[in-house]
């Protein structure tokens, strides 16, 4: 699998940024910071092909799961969507499978809504 970084993400806390996402640990996160929608940009340093997206989070109620093959994130397609089930406060985790797999440069995260006024994010994986 190739690199990844979070290039976006339209809250930023300093105690829990983007980046905490993909150290693999889940005692550190991302958190929300104001309302929904929230997004997060995630870019491959090359095509990466993708066919599940394993997520460990609180909080999300909805999650849409859109991919660009480009170079630039700029036409992404709707992979999928998916309602998490409330864990109040626990841990969700989840593997969300696509349809098909699909090589990839950009992963953007759309979490449309929440079971409460913040969420967060632990831990992402991507699956071949």
């Amino acid at each position: 699998m190739s690199a990844v970084q979070v290039i976006m993400a339209t809250s930023f806390d300093e105690r829990h940024p983007p980046e905490s996402i993909l150290d693999g640990r889940d005692s550190t996160f991302w958190v929300s910071t104001g309302l929904y929608p929230q997004e997060l940009l995630v870019q491959f340093d090359a095509p990466a092909s993708i066919r599940r997206v394993k997520l460990t989070s609180t909080g999300i109620r909805r999650i849409i799961i859109e991919g660009c093959e480009g170079s630039s994130p700029v036409n992404f397609e709707k992979l999928t969507e998916q309602d998490l089930t409330d864990r109040s406060g626990r841990l969700q985790n989840e593997t969300i499978s696509l349809t098909s797999a699909r090589s990839l440069r950009f992963l953007k995260l759309i979490i449309s809504s929440g079971w409460s006024d913040f969420c967060s994010i632990h831990k992402l994986s991507v699956e071949a």
